[in-house]
C-alpha cells in the first residue's frame, strides 16, 4: 500500500475549438478508441462550468 503512482509528465497542450453539429458527448464518443482518452463534462448552467473538455493522454 506504500506504493506510490505518478501521473506521467505533459509534454504538450493543444487547444483547438471546433464546432459539430452533434451533440459534444457524440463527438467525443468518435474518439473513444484511442488509449488514454477522458472526457470531462460539465455539470452546471453556470457560466464558469459549462465547458467540456476532450482530452488524449
Amino acid at each position: 500500500m506504500s506504493e506510490k503512482l505518478f501521473l506521467p509528465r505533459i509534454t504538450d497542450i493543444v487547444i483547438r475549438s471546433f464546432n459539430f453539429d452533434l451533440a459534444f458527448e457524440h463527438a467525443a464518443a468518435r474518439f473513444s478508441q484511442q488509449e488514454g482518452t477522458a472526457v470531462l463534462l460539465s455539470g452546471s448552467d453556470q457560466d464558469c462550468a459549462r465547458y467540456h473538455r476532450l482530452l488524449n493522454i
